[in-house]
């Protein structure tokens, strides 16, 4: 065995003079991937009723799932493809919601598949944000307003201590007048 490692040492020293007897790794060069035979692949893979998630597409081809949003932006053909392959799915995941009666497996991403859901909660989010800030602008005193609050409430203070010290004058009063009748 020592002997084998021996002779594979000496075979990469070799390759180290030039390329010429290189031994290599045997997987060859790299793949590469051309959006255009990408977007045919990923059509006939989402008509697979089996696939129902899109993204598990791009690491059983062999590359990233960020991939394929680089190439929607750069090819109009992939783009439209997974436009397709997108609608397709969703459908399919749609109709497995109505035979099972069950849609918590799929409700966290279904405005991402249903293009009409997504600008349905998308108009509900504009609407709850715009309803929030009416009523903060409806809720919130205008600077006239708290002028006149704070006025009011000193004037309350006021009449509070004052009061406060004609309560405490008749109890002294009366305590005096108690004392001088004993």
């Amino acid at each position: 065995m020592a002997a084998n490692q021996t002779e594979a040492n000496k075979a990469r020293s070799k390759a180290m003079k030039g390329n010429k007897n290189s031994v290599g790794h045997g997987c060859g060069r790299p793949r590469t991937f051309e959006p255009e035979i990408e977007a045919e692949a990923l059509i006939k893979w989402a008509k697979d009723p089996g696939n129902l998630i899109l993204r598990a597409f791009a690491p059983e081809r062999g590359y990233v799932p960020s991939r394929m949003d680089d190439w929607q932006k750069e090819s109009l053909t992939f783009r439209e493809a997974y436009g397709i392959a997108k609608a397709m799915i969703g459908a399919r995941r749609e109709q497995l919601l109505i035979e099972n009666g069950s849609s918590k497996p799929f409700e966290r991403y279904a405005d991402w598949y249903d293009e009409l859901l997504f600008a349905h909660e998308q108009l509900k989010e504009r609407y709850s944000a715009e309803i929030k800030s009416r009523i903060e602008a409806e809720s919130t005193a205008k600077p006239e307003e708290t002028a006149r609050h704070e006025a009011t409430m000193s004037q309350l203070k006021a009449l509070q201590q004052s009061q406060e010290s004609l309560a405490r004058t008749i109890a002294d009063t009366s305590i005096k007048t108690d004392n001088k009748s004993d």
